[in-house]
């Protein structure tokens, strides 16, 4: 992997104009001013040594290298937001697995309902319900 280092944000600013068509426009949706984004973007292509925009007063229109980049980055952008995404909903335990020892005699009531209104708030945390017996609930396996 090259050791290239700049701040994220920078991608994203890049990303945004390229989207765009515009610093200007781009700035406005980051309320930032024309000019801080437009020196982050600098210096970004500055880092990476390739320029990204051709620049003129009607906007910036990406160069034939940085529209690969800009799509390649893109997509690193978006994997590296799932995998954030994905490790906070870890610590907060919304994925994962769940196993429910259930005695059939309990399996009726709220349960239903409980399972239905975890799994609506939970969409990707695995739910397993087995069968256990009371002999087994007593010291607290799921199967004997």
């Amino acid at each position: 992997m090259p050791d290239i280092a700049f701040d994220l944000r920078y991608l994203r600013y890049a990303i945004l104009v390229a989207q765009h068509g515009s610093f200007r426009a781009d700035a406005e949706s980051l309320d930032l001013s024309q000019s801080t984004v437009s020196r982050r973007v600098r210096l970004l292509e500055r880092v990476l040594g390739v320029p990204l925009f051709e620049r003129d007063h009607k906007g910036a229109k990406l160069t034939p290298a940085g529209q690969r980049f800009i799509q390649d980055a893109t997509v690193g952008a978006n994997l590296l937001s799932d995998a954030i995404r994905d490790l906070q909903n870890g610590h907060r335990g919304a994925v994962g697995e769940i196993r429910i020892g259930l005695m059939l005699s309990l399996a009726g009531g709220f349960l239903a309902d409980l399972l239905k209104n975890f799994r609506a708030r939970y969409p990707d945390a695995e739910i397993k319900v087995e069968e256990m017996s009371s002999d087994c609930a007593k010291i607290g396996l799921l199967c004997c």
